[in-house]
């Protein structure tokens, strides 16, 4: 694989990280927003999730910079 080509795979990776966390920050919204008017039960699954997408960038950034 070219550098060409990996600097594609890691744009694709980049652009399909990013959708994945803004579709997980729109369903935690709509979840507390829920929660707030209706008083339906938090579901903790994309806020976890969320978190530890997060959680692992950081950790990885962090690794890579040393």
């Amino acid at each position: 694989m070219d550098e060409m080509d990996r600097a594609i795979q890691l744009r694709s990776e980049e652009w399909g990280y990013k959708t994945a966390l803004f579709g997980l920050c729109g369903w935690t919204v709509l979840i507390s927003i829920n929660l707030l008017q209706k008083g339906i039960k938090l579901e903790m699954l994309p806020c976890l999730i969320l978190c530890l997408s997060i959680c692992v960038q950081g950790f990885c950034t962090n690794c890579h910079k040393t």
